[in-house]
This record gives structure tokens, C-alpha cells and sequence, in this order.
């Protein structure tokens, strides 16, 4: 600021839903440091990143660019002129610097832009190079989570174990605030939520879960179309109780899909907007996919343990009755065991004779 000799300086960056800028910081301190501002609509950022140039006020007394609240705002300030230059990173403006001066008999001259330019150009490359270190270093986090969440979930053939897994190790790798699981009932032809992240709460419900329909919900669009959806400044209400009690912040919605088969999907939520980046697209689908694989080796090996235990159940009942002597024996055996196997409190067994049909129940 001594530089170019100007009595206040500013640094505003856009937030990520470019709808409002935040004052990053301020010289000398003063009570700006941290106020919201809106951008779009306002026609001192329009002046910034409409051309992407850096816009001189040397009046603001009368400069007929300032609508009247920011004139009164200025007046009141002491600001006498400004500048206002765009801070860009790849040619895409990301805030700006203010410059003000107080006094009249000052004057914005052509050196104190052009070196007011070249240190903007300097710190956006500092910004961008500090964005890259951060991102590259929370990516390398992510992909050492994401290693760790594959050899957890492929341990174990637990589907209570799996989700409680993907939900613990999901909310280290991002930034969310809430993460539902839901799986496809083929009884009800809806989804239904097996487990829930939500204010640092892990909640499994394997049978009991809420259902949500395939017709009208996001999830139910993931599930049919199988393709990832990111909804970045509106999503769907966050209480199932509430439907159309829409609240702002940011959806990623995945569907959980293998060999043709779409098992479910999932969805993780953030109150902010814009909350989620590419790396976490990259980092999301990859857990998804693993979430895929482990999902579908616990109902392999639950079905496998169902197909031996029928088995086991039968041969058990065929050695029974080759003990029988008659058929009375017989049909006590097939009805007492298939009703203990299925858990029913009576079981009744027709035959078909000459004579009609006859009952026999237990």
C-alpha cells in the first residue's frame, strides 16, 4: 500500500458460489475484515468483472457509475477516489483489490494504477499457487483415506460393518454434512435408506429404513439413469418429513452399480454451497465403487451361507425320513422341520387321492 502511496487497502475474493466476495483482508485494520458483500448485482463488482479491467473512480462525489447507496457509503468513509482492480487466476476473476484515497488534493495518477495492477497480478499467482499446494495436499490425504476405507470394507462380509465404515471413513475424506446409503427394495420397488451420517451421528437401519420414491426424487433419477449427479446451490429437502421444504447447500449423488445391476445409490450433503470440487467428484466415485464391490461380497457370502444351510436343512430332513417307517412319520418330520426352518407357527401339507383331497396339519 505504502507503494502506491494510497491511504486504505482491500482484498475481496469471491466466494464459490460467485454470488457474494468476502473481505480477506484490510490495511490499515479497520472494521471491514471479514464482511460479506454482494457481487452479483452490484454495480461496483459489474465494474470489475464485466470487463475484467480495472475501473477508476477519481470522483466519487459525482461519478455517475456509483448508484447512491455506495456514494452516501463512500462520502461517509472519507473516500475521496478509488480503484478497484481485478484479481484473475487463468483469465477468470476472482475478486479484486480497492485502493482508496482520502484527500482531495490527491489524485489517482497512471503509475499508481500500473503498479497497482502488477501487484495484483502477483499476489493472484501467489493465491493460485497456494490453491494448488492446498488441493494437492487434500487430494493426497483423500486417495490415503480412500486406500485405507478399500482394505476396511474388503475385511469384512458384515453389511453393518461396511456401512459404518463407509459413513466414519466418507465424512474424513469430505467435507459434508450429511451421507445417506439407500438400497433397492425389489418387495416395495423403492429405495430404501440403510444407513445415515447426519450431525456426526451414524444411524444403521438394515430393515427399517425410510423409503423414497423412484418417480419423483433425485435419487430415484440416479438410480434409473445410473449417472452421477451434482446439484451445487439447491438441493432437495433434507427432512424426508418435509418433501418440499427446500433448503440451499450442495448434493453428490451416486449410484451404487455392478455387472448391469444398480444396487442403490448415495448421497452426501452440505448446508454450504459450491461445497464440493472435481477432486471430490473423483475421490466420491471412487468410494462409491468400492462401496459397490463390498456390498455385493457380504450378499454373496449371505447368500452362499443361505444356500448351505438349505442344503444342510434338506439333507437333515432326508435322513429323518429314511428313518420313517410310514407315512404318518413321514409327513410329522417334513412338517415339524420345515415349520421350525421357516419360523411359521403352523404348516399344513394337501395330498391328492382317488378319494379327494386330504388335509394334514400341524
Amino acid at each position: 500500500m505504502h507503494t502506491v502511496k494510497a491511504d486504505h487497502c482491500g482484498i475481496v475474493l469471491m466466494d464459490p458460489s460467485e454470488e457474494t466476495g468476502t473481505v480477506v483482508a484490510e490495511y490499515p485494520l479497520g472494521t471491514a475484515l471479514g464482511l460479506k458483500i454482494p457481487w452479483m448485482g452490484n454495480p461496483l463488482a459489474g465494474l470489475v468483472t464485466d470487463e475484467g479491467k480495472t475501473a477508476i473512480l477519481h470522483e466519487t462525489a459525482t461519478d455517475k457509475r456509483l448508484p447512491e447507496e455506495s456514494r452516501r457509503f463512500f462520502m461517509s468513509a472519507g473516500i475521496t477516489s478509488c480503484i478497484f482492480v481485478p484479481m484473475k487466476i487463468q483469465g477468470r476473476v476472482i475478486g479484486s483489490i480497492g485502493l482508496d484515497i482520502y484527500q482531495h488534493s490527491r489524485s489517482i495518477s497512471p503509475e499508481m494504477i500500473e503498479i497497482a495492477e502488477i501487484m495484483t497480478t502477483q499476489i493472484g499467482v501467489a493465491l493460485q499457487n497456494l490453491r494448488l499446494l492446498t488441493d494437492t495436499q487434500r487430494h493426497a490425504q483423500q486417495l490415503q483415506r480412500i486406500a485405507a476405507f478399500n482394505q476396511s470394507v474388503q475385511a469384512t462380509l458384515d453389511m453393518e460393518t461396511i456401512f459404518n465404515i463407509a459413513l466414519t471413513e466418507s465424512a474424513q475424506m469430505l467435507a459434508f454434512d450429511q451421507m445417506r446409503i439407500l438400497l433397492y427394495d425389489p418387495a416395495q420397488a423403492q429405495l430404501r435408506t440403510v444407513a445415515r451420517y447426519e450431525q456426526e451421528k451414524i444411524t444403521i437401519m438394515l430393515v427399517d429404513g425410510d423409503m423414497m420414491s423412484l418417480d419423483d426424487t433425485t435419487e430415484g433419477r440416479v438410480w434409473r439413469t445410473r449417472e452421477f449427479v451434482y446439484l451445487p446451490t439447491e438441493s432437495r429437502a433434507r427432512d424426508p418429513r418435509q418433501p418440499f421444504k427446500i433448503e440451499p447447500g450442495s448434493d453428490m449423488i451416486a449410484p451404487l452399480q455392478s455387472h448391469g445391476r444398480t444396487l442403490g445409490v448415495v448421497s452426501v450433503s452440505s448446508n454450504q454451497t459450491y461445497a464440493f470440487g472435481e477432486t471430490d467428484f473423483a475421490v466420491f466415485r471412487q468410494m462409491t465403487d468400492q462401496l459397490t464391490v463390498a456390498i455385493e461380497n457380504a450378499e454373496a457370502y449371505t447368500q452362499s451361507q443361505r444356500q448351505a444351510r438349505n442344503e444342510a436343512l434338506v439333507n437333515e430332513i432326508a435322513t429323518r425320513l429314511q428313518r420313517q417307517t410310514d407315512i404318518q412319520s413321514m409327513l410329522d418330520v417334513t412338517m415339524s422341520e420345515l415349520g421350525k426352518a421357516l419360523g411359521a407357527r403352523r404348516a399344513r401339507i394337501r395330498l391328492a387321492t382317488q378319494y379327494g383331497d386330504n388335509d394334514q396339519s400341524a
